[in-house]
């Protein structure tokens, strides 16, 4: 299923005129469509979340442990992540930020029953996984920081 910022926003609005008065609007997208140079960064910046790319990585240079940003990385090194993240992008269990197949509400401002009712409306046109931080796994809608879209 295609997904658009233009398309989560409209599921949006409707959340936020249902819900007037309360403080709805804490929602909103926080994220759409990577370039390449961004996923690397989540990649980087989260040592556990991306464990298969990363030691990939690791074995292809014989390096012990990732660096902690990409001014760390020789010209060989990102061009490496670029051709890797590249042939994942837009690809379901791959980079779907990158394709532009994927989209990020922020809820954790949300109040608890708000972001129930938020994750109900959106997983009525997408395919919705709640977040909590680094945490893609069990999470509850009640306790997600995150609803990524796809």
């Amino acid at each position: 299923m295609a997904i658009s910022a233009s398309a989560v926003n409209t599921v949006l609005k409707e959340f936020y005129d249902e819900n007037a008065g309360s403080d709805a609007k804490a929602a909103r997208i926080t994220d759409s469509d990577r370039t390449w140079q961004e996923q690397l960064d989540f990649i980087l910046g989260r040592d556990e979340a991306y464990p298969n790319i990363q030691s990939r990585f690791l074995q292809a240079f014989k390096l012990d442990k990732l660096p902690e940003s990409q001014k760390d990385l020789d010209d060989k090194q990102l061009k490496w992540w670029q051709a890797e993240i590249m042939k994942q992008a837009g690809k379901p269990g791959g980079f779907m930020h990158v394709g532009g197949k994927a989209v990020d509400v922020g809820v954790g401002k949300l109040k608890p029953d708000l972001k129930v009712t938020l994750y109900d409306k959106l997983t009525d046109k997408f395919n919705v996984l709640p977040e909590k931080g680094a945490q893609y796994k069990n999470v509850n809608p009640k306790d997600a920081t995150c609803f990524h879209c796809y």
